[in-house]
């Protein structure tokens, strides 16, 4: 079972162990005041059972069923669910959907579990531990499908939920399916935060062995960032709880896995350490999947150190158990070894075989790397056959591949700098929230002696005047510390706003970093295609950072100019788009407004790609070619126009259904804003947004039309 499935169960499994918990359950008995009861008892009298006694027997009743074969454990929760129906007893049919689908996913059918998980949650709205609960489900099983938004989604509605009933026993398995969702989607920072808060409440809860899954996380993750030192330092600590409690194979896993990553930075003394107690422990498990992965590692460290004895025994051991092997991963790991072997011996047949196969794995499971250890394989054999023209093909495909390689890690490096750029904006809203409740504690201290003062005056009216006067002395030594305490906090804010000018500095720079990478990527492609997939994602990149730039400079760090910022960023995407020659008629209207960054941050984007698709399709068959853009503001509404005279827009289907990567994100966009989106696709083509929006200034002028 997998380390994805194990999470899984966790949450679906969840809601049991609230049940569990019921008075009343008594070993292999349910037992209400000293009486034993069956599903007969409820039938006959359900007014004298709660729905949670209903539930709990039903389900007693259900489990037994375990025994035959999980459908007829299913058709059990299904009389369970018509029970609940004809009572009314939407707790009872609650638990027997999420039931269902832990059946489902028992079985792996993952697919078929969703629809159960969301009519358990349907059921359980007035029961908000179970909602919680299979919320977490509904997220691993969308997870397991590889439909990371929606995991996101209901992941993270679930841990609020739970924080909500400050329920912490969840937290950490809620926390972890949480990371997992977002390592998948490559967001590496966010996930090591949501793996680092399991931590601290699985220490709460007292569960080791999920402490131990969670720190191998980390670490796995550590790794997927090149950071070997600190996966290393937690797949240690992993390690320590694994041996603690007993756990043999996880334990030989996490000696394979430090073995491997001290042998990639080529320690070899402690990665043959870690490789020797990984397979003592998996001899006596009879793990044949572990023990390939480490007598292959082992006979690439020989092969590494030219002890080709020693690596020639143990590709024999790997060989003995790789009958016995399912998973393509470990079998890659043994060709490499394999390949690496043979070549040194000038056994190029066996070698290229290994590396056939390697490369075989590596396309089948999508793994880059996997693909370039055997293409520099393939080309080393060649190159010592001196067949130079089958080297020369292969290293074209290493270069292409290295070059998806390089266009996946931007995309990695997009993910990274937003992650760190999120988490500096919450340690600056932090840092503001803590001020705000220094400052409210210095008034509260000031108004209780006020009042203290006061009390102490009507009380000792006989030294009215000794009690002003003390008050008077006391008031005015607190009014001097006030007031200086007032001054350091104006300095606090004000370094705190230059903080935050820089941060947005800096991510501008990183942003123009990227931006720059990209424009010298383009440089290097001759595919038409891929350059402009490039120059798209260039186009977007620099709105972000146009936008950042307006608000370092900006004085309200919450809100930005749209109309300086507009003209700049149609500037930017008109002159530096390739044209040929031709001359665009440009009509500019923009309400000299400023909109919190939260509307521009969308807004800008949608423009961009409105622009970059008018010059990209409009005027390809045309010279007279006109682009009217507006931004204008009436009745607490902004509304955004694009509108160009070309030859329209050609579809078979509506725009916005359309799957390109462009109208998903006008769509992404839209949808933040809650906008409504009009196309008419008459004399060209005319994209309308409105949507409603808190303006923070409102200045409106005109600007004339710009030609150009």
């Amino acid at each position: 079972m997998t380390n994805y499935r194990i999470v899984l169960l966790v949450t679906a499994l969840s809601f049991f162990t609230f049940q569990s918990n019921m008075q009343g359950q008594h070993g292999d008995v349910w037992v209400k005041d000293g009486v034993s009861v069956t599903i007969h008892d409820v039938l006959d009298n359900p007014e004298s059972f709660t729905s949670s006694e209903r539930a709990n027997i039903f389900t007693r009743h259900a489990s037994e069923y375990f025994s035959r074969d999980l459908d007829s454990a299913m058709l059990a929760f299904r009389y369970m669910i018509e029970v609940g129906d004809d009572l009314n007893d939407h707790y009872m049919m609650g638990c027997g959907y999420a039931s269902i689908a832990q059946l489902l996913t028992m079985k792996g059918d993952y697919r078929q579990s969703v629809p159960e998980l969301h009519h358990a949650c349907d059921h359980f709205a007035s029961y908000p531990e179970g909602l919680a609960l299979n919320l977490g489900s509904l997220g691993g099983a969308y997870m397991m499908l590889n439909e990371y938004d929606s995991a996101e989604y209901y992941t993270y509605y679930s841990i609020n939920l739970l924080y909500d009933l400050k329920d912490t026993m969840y937290y950490s398995a809620a926390h972890l399916s949480r990371g997992m969702v977002l390592m998948n989607q490559q967001k590496y920072y966010s996930a090591l935060d949501q793996y680092l808060i399991a931590i601290k409440y699985v220490d709460y809860a007292d569960i080791p062995m999920r402490k131990g899954d969670i720190y191998n996380k980390i670490a796995v993750t550590y790794a997927r960032i090149n950071d070997t030192e600190n996966a290393i330092k937690y797949k240690k600590l992993a390690l320590a709880i694994t041996e603690d409690k007993g756990y043999e194979k996880f334990a030989a896993e996490l000696c394979t896995g430090l073995g491997s990553l001290y042998r990639k930075v080529q320690l070899y003394d402690e990665a043959l350490e870690y490789l020797d107690r990984a397979e003592k422990y998996q001899i006596v498990k009879q793990d044949h999947e572990g023990l390939i992965a480490t007598y292959s590692n082992i006979a690439l460290i020989s092969t590494a150190t030219n002890n080709m004895k020693a690596a020639a025994d143990y590709l024999e051991k790997a060989k003995a158990v790789l009958g016995h092997v399912e998973n393509d991963r470990n079998k890659t790991i043994y060709f490499t070894a394999l390949g690496k072997y043979s070549l040194a011996h000038h056994d190029y047949n066996t070698s290229k075989s290994a590396f056939d196969s390697v490369h075989r794995f590596g396309t089948s499971a999508g793994s880059m790397n996997t693909v370039i250890t055997a293409l520099e394989g393939l080309i080393a054999i060649n190159s010592a056959q001196e067949k130079y023209k089958k080297a020369y093909e292969l290293s074209d495909r290493l270069i292409k591949t290295h070059r998806e390689f390089d266009l996946s890690n931007q995309k990695k490096l997009i993910y990274d700098l937003d992650g760190r750029y999120q988490q500096e904006l919450k340690n600056a809203e932090i840092t503001r929230l803590n001020t705000d409740i220094e400052i409210q504690g210095l008034l509260l201290n000031k108004n209780s002696r006020l009042l203290y003062y006061s009390i102490a005056g009507l009380i000792l009216a006989l030294a009215a005047i000794f009690a002003f006067y003390f008050a008077f002395r006391v008031k005015n030594k607190s009014n001097i510390e006030l007031a200086n305490k007032n001054m350091q906090l104006q300095e606090a804010l004000s370094a705190n706003k230059m903080l935050v000018k820089e941060i947005h500095h800096r991510v501008k720079n990183n942003l123009q970093v990227v931006s720059s990478l990209l424009s010298l990527q383009s440089r290097f492609e001759k595919n038409d295609t891929v350059v402009r997939a490039i120059n798209t994602g260039k186009y977007r990149v620099q709105a972000m950072s146009l936008l950042h730039q307006k608000l370092y400079a900006n004085e309200d760090l919450n809100s930005v100019s749209i109309k300086t910022y507009f003209e700049d960023l149609i500037s930017s995407i008109v002159d530096g788009y390739p044209l040929d020659d031709k001359k665009v008629g440009l009509s500019v209207e923009i309400d000299d407004i400023e909109l919190d960054i939260d509307s521009v941050v969308p807004l800008g984007l949608i423009s961009n790609e409105l622009i970059t698709n008018a010059l990209k399709y409009a005027f390809a068959e045309q010279n007279n070619c006109r682009l009217n853009f507006s931004i204008t503001e009436a009745n607490s509404k902004i509304r955004l126009i694009v509108k160009d005279n070309g030859s329209g827009i050609k579809f078979t289907e509506l725009p916005m259904r359309s799957k390109s990567m462009g109208m998903q994100l006008i769509r992404s966009f839209a949808n933040k804003l809650k906008a409504k989106v009009e196309i008419d696709n008459f004399n060209g083509t005319e994209f309308k947004l409105t949507f409603d929006c808190q303006l923070a200034k409102a200045k409106i002028k005109r600007l004339p039309n710009v030609a150009s």
